[in-house]
């Protein structure tokens, strides 16, 4: 969750709109454009939540300050997040305009490679590939077909912070795990076969592609 708030924080950032973790112990100051306060609504076994909540000095109006939810909303769901905003209200105490945003993410599909889990991860697909050769006989052409080769290609969309290292493809094997639910999906003997990365102005979109010739196992439970 904290990699999380710090990915949401930059986010948010990258858009102009200051971000801080919510409940800070330090003093902030008065505010001259909406910033937001990032915190932790719920953190359950199929799903988390972040809390954010978008502020702007009531100079400004409450219009920029559902413009600013907007956009923020926006950011969120490039982040993998599904979002609802709330209503607009202003407080005669601090002075301030408030929305608040509740990002929620499905922990539903949790991957892990080599051991290491992937916390960046916000799509996953598989897919089976089979080759066919024609088999033929002197002097009665074609006569069947058999498999020349049978894989499977994972494909893994990732939104990774800026200050993230970049990871080198590389030629060894790792088992590849796809946790949903009450079972789990294993790749064993992958290989990285490529990788694309994207500078965005919310992160780094990255691309990975694993292929292993082994088979798929499921283990229930």
């Amino acid at each position: 969750m904290t990699q999380r708030i710090e990915q949401v924080i930059q986010a948010l950032e990258a858009i102009s709109i200051p971000a801080v973790r919510g409940f800070t112990p330090v003093w902030q100051p008065v505010l001259s454009c909406p910033a937001a306060a990032v915190s932790i609504h719920t953190d359950a076994e199929q799903e988390a939540a972040l809390a954010v909540t978008i502020c702007a000095p009531a100079k400004l109006g409450g219009g920029i300050c559902e413009n600013a939810a907007l956009a923020a909303a926006k950011a969120l769901h490039d982040l993998g997040a599904r979002c609802t905003q709330g209503a607009c209200s202003y407080d005669r105490s601090t002075g301030l305009f408030s929305i608040r945003l509740l990002a929620s993410w499905s922990l539903a599909c949790q991957v892990q490679a080599a051991g290491k889990a992937l916390p960046y991860v916000t799509r996953v697909s598989a897919e089976k590939k089979v080759s066919l050769k024609p088999v033929e006989e002197v002097g009665n052409g074609m006569i069947g077909m058999r498999w020349e080769e049978v894989h499977w290609d994972i494909t893994l969309e990732e939104l990774l912070p800026a200050r993230e290292p970049v990871e080198d493809v590389g030629v060894a094997t790792f088992l590849l795990e796809l946790q949903r639910g009450g079972h789990t999906e294993q790749f064993p003997a992958c290989r990285w076969v490529s990788l694309r990365r994207e500078e965005t102005a919310r992160g780094i979109r990255q691309v990975r592609l694993a292929r292993t010739w082994e088979d798929r196992r499921i283990l229930n439970g």
